[in-house]
């Protein structure tokens, strides 16, 4: 995966590659839109795809429980991990500099 500040993400895989755009339609809504480039005749751009949309499922479930939880008050804030979850921490601290108003690093 190469993630593209603020909201693309290109994931390359041999005999293809899918791109991913987050966009925002309002305070409590974003749409992802997936869309996928095999070469002709790829043996599995049907399990591919498949795969993907599983997955993106998934993170979906857990994305709207953790907004839940956060607006009920249930849940504050919580630790990333340092192993996993470093992307998303660089795309925190990006975040945060910008609503801040800081100039973004280079």
């Amino acid at each position: 995966f190469i993630y593209f500040w603020p909201n693309f993400s290109l994931n390359i895989f041999p005999g293809g590659f899918a791109t991913e755009r987050w966009l925002p339609r309002g305070p409590h809504h974003s749409e992802l839109v997936f869309e996928y480039f095999f070469t002709p005749g790829h043996p599995d751009a049907d399990g591919i795809v498949k795969v993907s949309e599983e997955v993106a499922l998934e993170d979906l479930t857990i994305a709207e429980a953790v907004q839940r939880n956060l607006a009920a008050g249930i849940y504050r804030k919580g630790l990333l991990s340092p192993r996993h979850e470093n992307g998303l921490a660089d795309f925190k601290e990006l975040l945060t500099e910008v609503l801040s108003g800081q100039p973004l690093r280079p």
